[in-house]
């Protein structure tokens, strides 16, 4: 067998590409694997000439970049499987055309893969808007998880990984073509799960950046038809039994099948369904209930978290009005996790504890009667008296609840679970008792990222949590006695910024400024050679955000001094300074930044910083220079 010539085929389909592919050019631009080791295949499905013309210009500037262009198909599976095809690479890796790979990616996925010679390679992936983007699947690297059912070794179903070019070839493992062919990735992924003796996880080295920044895709419109999105499922189901038939295979087709039924069937009882009129919720009973009744034994329901388990009681029971009341109930509950205690350790590291409770958006905690050591909800009688007792008991399912410190950095998106440990215990509240855990982390940023030191940046700080089988991860609520403080963390200097959104914790690593923001968008400030600095704002990535400037207001160090004090003399000087000539930001995909002298940021001095027009009374941000280790912070306005 030849060689292959390259390491690795990067398989992007196009179809009318706009703004996000100047992204993913970049993100391929800074790919640390050199350029004679992989190449990057654009297969258009028939653009038209704009966009193919922009593609040819960006290949003809790069000698690893091809373009190929089809006959439109209407869906993104022609141009992957002629994609593959093509590739001259040993793996092959699949991208949207709006996505971005994280720059040392391809390096470290192939080099992983290619130590375990692994059919496939499950990359950390992260995801814009879902801060607990699989989390569960990214907690450590395994070098194979094919025979693994929790969690499901080629979850999530979406085909942002690295396949090995010739077992795909070998086994005919293609996505199922056609002009709209929903859930083309799932079906893939089952083909080559059941083919696969290898199938390896990435964790400690970031590799996939799914972007979703609110634009509709042919994948997010089609739950807007029962009929059409049920119908996908079954095609799913029935690949399920097909692919995974062999009796070796049991446990994991039932893993299959368990993992679409807690997301798409039972998971599907939500408040968003509550709210759908009465018409519109018996259609989807009625298309649910056949594939249950073919797809899902009801033994498959006792592998699902007791709240999930109340829900398919209720279902087959046909109690559909007890069925959409507990929806309502299920889906008030929202984390709370407030900071305990914050403690920098002798050995570089900073340990925090916090405190976290999940209640409704009236500030009501979750019902619960304690009895015999063992956790009771407490439902309305008319949900209640429906239900067998062992499914309100919800004891096991806290117990195993799973909570960790976390943090996310912004550039490069990424979110990072600590070490540490979790305790539940409860207390007494006006509605009974109320289930509390305990989260104790540590944040080193020596070992940060699974081991690797932390990106220089700032960290948001919160909990990732597993809670009754729902994941989530919202930030640490700081006290307002908590206050900022510059900390010393082994090789590394940190600023603690105590309340920096809208009273959440995050932590500054290796960066010697940083600016609070008031509107929960911020911005960095990095050294540059020659006495220069460059500020940077990640939000402003279009024209189409409405900023094409930006405004810096100094004052000079004795007002900034009285100013500090007194606020309402900082609102008034800054009229009096207002309006500040506008500099020109440079726009990317990637964010907007401007360079400006470094002298602006000496000690004792205050910044105010405005993009646009926006009013003086209201700048994006402050920030004050430090002196003796201090940070001091002002909140806007």
């Amino acid at each position: 067998m030849t060689a292959p010539a390259l390491k690795v085929s990067v398989v992007i389909a196009t179809y009318r590409s706009g703004a996000g592919l100047d992204r993913l050019v970049a993100s391929l631009d800074a790919q640390t694997l050199p350029t004679a080791e992989w190449e990057a295949l654009f297969v258009d499905d028939g653009s038209g000439p704009e966009t193919l013309a922009r593609l040819e210009s960006l290949a003809a500037e790069r000698a690893n970049w091809r373009v190929i262009p089809l006959e439109h198909s209407g869906w993104p599976s022609k141009p992957r499987n002629v994609g593959v095809e093509h590739a001259r690479g040993e793996y092959v890796s699949f991208m949207d055309h709006d996505d971005e790979l994280f720059p040392d990616g391809l390096r470290a996925a192939y080099s992983f893969a290619k130590r375990n010679r692994a059919d496939i390679l499950n990359g950390k992936e992260s995801h814009t808007t879902a801060v607990s983007w699989a989390m569960t699947q990214y907690r450590e690297n395994a070098d194979n998880i094919r025979g693994q059912v929790d969690p499901f070794p080629v979850a999530p179903m979406n085909p942002h990984k690295m396949y090995r070019t010739e077992f795909l070839r070998t086994n005919g493992i293609k996505f199922h073509e056609g002009s709209r062919v929903l859930y083309e990735d799932n079906l893939f992924n089952l083909e080559a799960l059941s083919r696969a003796s290898v199938i390896s996880t990435m964790a400690d080295v970031p590799y996939y950046h799914w972007v979703r920044d609110g634009s509709t895709t042919g994948s997010s419109t089609f739950r807007r038809d029962p009929a059409e999105f049920f119908g996908s499922l079954e095609r799913v189901l029935r690949a399920t039994q097909e692919f995974l038939s062999e009796p070796s295979d049991a446990a994991l087709r039932d893993a299959a099948i368990s993992y679409q039924h807690r997301l798409r069937f039972a998971g599907h009882f939500n408040a968003a369904w509550a709210r759908r009129s009465p018409s519109v919720r018996q259609r989807e009973i009625e298309l649910i209930t056949p594939l249950i009744a073919e797809f899902i034994p009801e033994r498959l329901d006792a592998t699902l978290p007791r709240r999930l388990q109340a829900k398919m009681h209720l279902f087959r029971a046909g109690e559909w009005d007890a069925l959409t009341s507990l929806a309502v109930i299920e889906d008030q509950l929202d984390p709370h996790h407030k900071l305990e205690s914050v403690v920098p350790g002798d050995d570089g590291g900073l340990d925090i504890t916090t405190r976290s409770v999940w209640r409704t958006p009236e500030g009501d905690p979750m019902r619960l009667e304690v009895r015999d050591g063992r956790f009771i909800r407490r439902l309305p009688d008319e949900i209640r008296s429906l239900l067998p007792a062992e499914l309100l008991d919800i004891t096991d399912d806290l117990r195993a609840s799973h909570l960790a410190i976390a943090g996310r950095i912004s550039s490069p998106l990424s979110t990072w679970a600590f070490p540490g440990s979790t305790e539940l215990v409860s207390q007494d509240s006006e509605a009974g008792h109320e289930a509390v855990f305990l989260t104790r982390g540590r944040f080193d940023p020596a070992t940060a990222q699974l081991g690797h030191p932390a990106t220089p940046g700032m960290w948001d700080l919160g909990v990732d949590a597993v809670f009754l089988g729902s994941a989530s991860q919202r930030r640490i609520a700081v006290p307002p006695d908590v206050r900022a403080a510059q900390l010393r963390l082994g090789s590394r200097d940190s600023y603690l910024v105590a309340g920096s959104d809208k009273g959440k914790l995050a932590i500054s690593v290796d960066v010697p400024w940083h600016v609070s923001n008031a509107f929960s968008r911020g911005f960095a400030i990095s050294p540059m050679p020659g006495g220069r600095a460059r500020l940077t704002f990640p939000h402003v990535t279009s024209a189409a955000d409405g900023v094409d400037g930006v405004t810096i207001t100094l004052l000079p160090r004795r007002v900034a001094s009285f100013a500090k004090r007194r606020r309402h003399v900082m609102r008034r000087v800054l009229e009096r300074l207002w309006p500040a000539p506008s500099r020109p930001l440079q726009v990317s995909p990637s964010g907007a930044e401007i360079t400006v002298p470094r002298r602006l940021f000496r000690s004792g001095r205050m910044l105010f910083v405005t993009l646009g027009g926006a009013s003086p009374r209201q700048p994006l941000g402050i920030h004050v220079g430090t002196r003796d280790g201090e940070i001091k912070r002002l909140p806007a306005g």
